[in-house]
């Protein structure tokens, strides 16, 4: 794993970072194009330009002293990029589980030993899974507290955790995984930073599929390595959901992924146990000839019973649907969506649409 940039600190670029604070609250009307001009006007000391994470650690730092008329909210509101991410009032944040033996066969899904099955390599959440070792509390701790750098508040957290079929890794693993991501939310919002305390961490960047090979049997050894330090119970679970209920920075909204064939009553306790409140659920077909040419491994039928007994629970429903399978045509697409919703079984309460 490469070395973690150092971080910035304000405090050493106060003679230039403080010009520039007043400069901008005396901007008339902020735009991109100003914001940028006047970036270029108070550049790092022969080091390239401040970016804006820079620029909202400055006014945490030196904003209450240097006479400015606007607020840090405001501030922050102003130089935030993408504000679409936390403007519904929670701040997402998603974390990939490791590789991971997968129990399905399809014949669409990317078969990368670097990443979780169905993910690739190229995707910057899996960047961001790798270069932590997909250690959920680095993630977490991470994602997280960049957010914060760049604006968006942070005070109540959506926690989407992605990567394979999440019910079929051991349930000491999805328990541990739980709550050290309620760990980095808990540590961050109190102040601590346990990051130095993470253990080793993954490491599947040598892999690759061998000719004739398969993800599972590559991925296997290197998937359970570990695996006695990466266990935890539901008490413990259960003493950092607490915590978590009156920590600065809470998990409103915990999304889990799996199959359609993983769900019956014993499992949608255990989502419940774990704290989810969403599950992303694979149906990717609602024709049975197009699931079965595709190997997918289960029948519309199977999609129909996992929604309404998640529904029954209370879990928002989070369809995952692919255009474009093997066997399918634009026609057959075309009636496929419109059975979403025209299906009272399904109904997602969210859709995430894969064009294969």
């Amino acid at each position: 794993m490469s070395a973690a940039p150092k971080p910035f600190d304000p405090a050493l670029h106060r003679d230039r970072l403080v010009p520039l604070l007043r400069a901008l609250d005396a901007l008339e009307r902020w735009s991109p194009q100003g914001i940028d001009r006047l970036l270029r006007q108070h550049p790092k000391d022969g080091a390239g330009f401040f970016s804006r994470s820079d620029l909202i650690a400055a006014f945490r730092a030196f904003g209450p002293d240097s006479g400015l008329a606007i607020g840090e909210a405001e501030f922050r509101t102003r130089l935030r990029r993408k504000p679409v991410r936390s403007q519904s009032g929670l701040a997402p944040v998603t974390v990939l589980t490791k590789p991971f033996p997968c129990p399905g066969r399809c014949v669409f899904c990317p078969n990368d030993p670097t990443m979780p099955k169905s993910y690739v390599a190229s995707e910057p959440g899996c960047q961001r899974a790798e270069s932590h070792g997909f250690d959920p509390y680095l993630q977490t701790f991470e994602r997280t507290r960049a957010l914060h750098r760049t604006g968006h508040a942070v005070d109540k957290v959506e926690l989407l955790v992605l990567g394979g079929t999440w019910s079929h890794h051991p349930e000491p693993y999805q328990i541990w995984f739980v709550k050290r991501c309620l760990d980095a939310l808990n540590d961050l919002g109190a102040g601590r930073d346990g990051r130095s305390g993470v253990g080793p961490r993954s490491d599947f960047r040598d892999l690759r599929v061998p000719a004739g090979g398969s993800y599972n049997a590559t991925v296997s050894a290197r998937a359970r390595e570990g695996e006695a330090l990466a266990a935890a119970g539901f008490g413990e679970l259960a003493r950092a959901q607490q915590e978590n209920e009156g920590a600065a920075i809470r998990c409103v909204g915990l999304v889990l992924e799996t199959r359609p064939d993983c769900i019956d009553p014993a499992e949608v306790v255990r989502l419940r146990r774990l704290g989810a409140t969403k599950i992303q659920l694979g149906v990717q077909s609602l024709d049975d000839a197009i699931l079965a040419r595709n190997r997918r491994g289960h029948d519309v039928e199977a999609s129909r019973r996992a929604v309404t007994l998640l529904r029954r629970a209370g879990f928002k429903i989070h369809l995952h649907w692919m255009p474009n399978l093997l066997g399918a045509t634009p026609a057959s697409d075309a009636r496929d969506f419109g059975r979403l919703f025209a299906d009272p079984a399904l109904r997602p309460d969210e859709l995430k649409i894969y064009p294969c």
